[in-house]
């Protein structure tokens, strides 16, 4: 079920309300552009565990965390990079095993210390089946503000992380719209993994 520039008179009140009390789950609930919900019944969208698939754009400041701890089996969402700043990954909560983070950067410095953050955490978590965690960029300004040092210790953790994966079968990473050139560390992977063929990039 996908939404697409729609809005709800009551703020999506009923639509929850009927989502929370249906016996089985929907297969997948997307919002690619916007979400046409109050933020209190957002929340309670979220939260239902009523989809096995959620699909979010970014969303305000006051609920930016909670899609990441969606009783979901797969999640696809985009966060912006200041609403992670500060954010304690050690602690936060990741109930999918199917993962696709976009982490927007709108500001000219790498998000560096909070990718490897990320990354740490995926590796603790270590149930996805499914992971891709992409930083969508602008090509000026990442080849301006020299994307490749801050993607050698961001990649170094990614590889780390990952190989504690055994039964991944999906992986992906980078951003074709940006400078993330991740090739060059593909080979550092694939030599400490067994399957090469089962990532995708």
């Amino acid at each position: 079920m996908t939404f697409e520039n729609c809005w709800f008179q009551d703020g999506g009140e009923t639509f929850v309300d009927v989502l929370e009390h249906r016996q089985t789950r929907l297969g997948t609930l997307s919002f690619p552009y916007n979400t046409p919900f109050h933020k209190d019944h957002l929340k309670r969208l979220i939260q239902a565990n009523k989809a096995e698939q959620l699909i979010l754009p970014r969303l305000d400041d006051e609920l930016d965390l909670l899609p990441i701890s969606a009783p979901v089996q797969s999640l696809t969402y985009e966060v912006a990079f200041s609403s992670l700043v500060g954010t304690d990954f050690e602690n936060v909560n990741i109930e999918t095993d199917k993962l696709f983070l976009s982490v927007y950067n709108e500001s000219d410095d790498f998000p560096t210390e909070l990718m490897i953050s990320i990354w740490k955490r995926i590796g603790a978590l270590g149930h996805f089946k499914e992971l891709g965690v992409r930083v969508p960029v602008d090509q000026e300004v990442y080849e301006q503000f020299g994307c490749e040092v801050a993607n050698s210790r961001v990649m170094k953790e990614a590889i780390r992380a990952i190989i504690a994966y055994p039964g991944l079968t999906t992986l992906q990473f980078g951003d074709p719209d940006g400078c993330e050139d991740w090739d060059s560390y593909l080979e550092d992977l694939f030599d400490k993994q067994e399957e090469t063929k089962r990532f995708e990039h």
